[in-house]
């Protein structure tokens, strides 16, 4: 018998061992980030050209670098294949495992837009998400704690304000969230459409109603195209304020390790250093600011597919997947 998933989760523990190694890797990566610190600060040591010993260490931070990297992208890989099979899987079963009057309620166009629509932005918006969440968090803890190492004022400093951009996707999360609803609710009824068109094909082209047809059809289009612009400016809208927020409180930063350093607090031989952290640490707050707004984005779609993979199953289907 198929387990009872009903909550969309359940996906990450079938495949933690896959997550954890998408965890350690993401750590692995996070240090390879703060390598790049201590390349810089070595050539902002030199007084000339490049050393033997600058261009060994950037030889080594650089394969360090590709293989953490390589090492991250295939456990991620690997993890959206299982997670894809496994779910593709359980919601197709899912809509075996309903009695006749159960399936007839609703128009098959919703089980094939569920199948393609909502399970893909799953993918795409939620499951990709979460891993690289995950792995921009270790990165900016990597490079904080490097950053400490350097100047614990301006760590502190940058600690105080590096959280300004985190407030985004709790104002436009709501939004996002009805407008892709709207997005998918769309997609349903035009997916059904487009089947029941199809399928009565030979009944159009007998009454001659094809521009009736045309006319019925360009209206769905119009609906998920409309729908559809209106969920890409609120996800716009909150991606611009954020990237705001972040560039913004990264003047701040830089503008304080300017006063700093004017002041003979930071060696000159660590500004570059500092100022590749600084980067460093505020790019993994927008990037994970934007996997939030994709998370948020995709709830209509966790709570579409949880709602059908929370019926009970009736089918035995053996899965070296469904661990």
């Amino acid at each position: 018998m198929i387990q009872k998933t009903g909550s969309i989760h359940v996906y990450f523990q079938r495949n933690k061992g896959h997550l954890v190694g998408v965890i350690l890797c993401s750590i692995l990566a996070g240090m390879g980030e703060t390598m790049w610190a201590f390349v810089f600060q070595k050539i902002g040591e030199l007084p000339g050209d490049m050393t033997k010993a600058a261009i060994l260490r950037l030889a080594g931070v650089l394969f360090y670098y590709a293989v953490s990297q390589n090492a991250c992208a295939y456990f991620r890989r690997t993890f959206l294949k299982r997670i894809n099979i496994q779910l593709k899987r359980d919601v197709f079963d899912a809509v075996l495992d309903q009695d006749m009057i159960q399936f007839t309620s609703n128009n098959s166009g919703m089980y094939l837009s569920i199948l393609n629509n909502d399970v893909t932005n799953l993918e795409n918006n939620y499951f990709a998400k979460i891993p690289e969440i995950i792995q921009q968090s270790f990165v900016f803890l990597g490079c904080l704690a490097v950053l400490f190492c350097y100047d614990s004022r301006v760590a502190g400093m940058v600690l105080l304000t590096v959280w300004i951009p985190v407030a985004v996707p709790f104002l436009f999360g709501k939004q996002i969230s009805k407008a892709e609803g709207r997005v998918y609710r769309s997609l349903e009824q035009y997916t059904g459409k487009l089947k029941d068109f199809f399928g009565g094909f030979e009944v159009i082209q007998s009454f001659q109603i094809e521009k009736e047809t045309e006319a019925i059809f360009g209206n769905y289009v119009k609906d998920v195209e409309e729908s559809r612009y209106h969920a890409r400016f609120c996800e716009s809208s909150g991606e611009v304020l954020a990237l705001s927020l972040t560039y913004g409180t990264l003047f701040v930063q830089i503008l304080f390790c300017a006063w700093m350093a004017a002041k003979g607090n930071i060696p000159a031989n660590a500004m570059l250093s500092i100022l590749y952290l600084l980067s460093s640490i505020n790019n993994p707050v927008q990037n994970a600011v934007q996997a939030f707004l994709s998370v948020k984005s995709a709830r209509p779609n966790v709570e579409k597919v949880e709602k059908l993979l929370a019926k009970p199953e009736k089918r035995t289907h053996p899965s070296v997947d469904r661990k």
